[in-house]
């Protein structure tokens, strides 16, 4: 009796250990059938918890990480080049659901490793402000200061990135 009853425990343990792991998920891919997005879950749809994000290169390359608290966007965040080379990182402070928009400090940085921008919360932690930019030598401006050709050399590299070219 009493080895049934410790067999119905350790098959109890087994089943909720189970049910709370951690796995991966493709949610996209790419027209070659290579993943493009995927996510770490925990428990079983539609009640299942989203803890990371991720976005990759064709390549396999990560691109983007993202944690997750409540299935919204929060904690740190990471974008790397095609190269490997880290592109941004920061924290998102308040919960989002959409990371382009969400509250938090963040540097990006030139593919050299030189910092590029940096963000930090506006004070009513409405969204995030871009405190400063910098040139690839490393010479600050404000975001009000800017030559008119670092932005658009800032913007060029962002959308390239963002498409994957870099």
């Amino acid at each position: 009796m009493r080895h049934r009853f410790v067999l119905a425990l350790l098959l109890l343990f087994v089943f909720i250990s189970g049910c709370a792991r951690e796995k991966e998920e493709v949610i996209s891919s790419f027209p070659s059938g290579a993943k493009k997005q995927t996510g770490i879950f925990r428990g079983e749809k539609p009640n299942r918890a989203q803890l990371k994000a991720f976005e990759y290169y064709e390549s396999g390359e990560r691109k983007k990480e993202f944690g997750f608290k409540d299935n919204h966007f929060f904690g740190p965040w990471t974008f790397w080049y095609k190269d490997g080379k880290k592109a941004a990182e920061g924290i998102i402070e308040v919960k989002a659901l959409d990371h382009q928009n969400a509250v938090g400090t963040g540097t990006y940085f030139w593919p050299g490793g030189a910092k590029m921008i940096e963000l930090k919360p506006k004070p009513d932690k409405s969204g995030s402000d871009v405190v400063a930019i910098y040139d690839v030598s490393g010479k600050a401006y404000t975001a009000q200061n800017k030559p008119p050709e670092l932005a658009a050399k800032i913007k060029t590299l962002l959308e390239k990135w963002e498409k994957g070219e870099l």
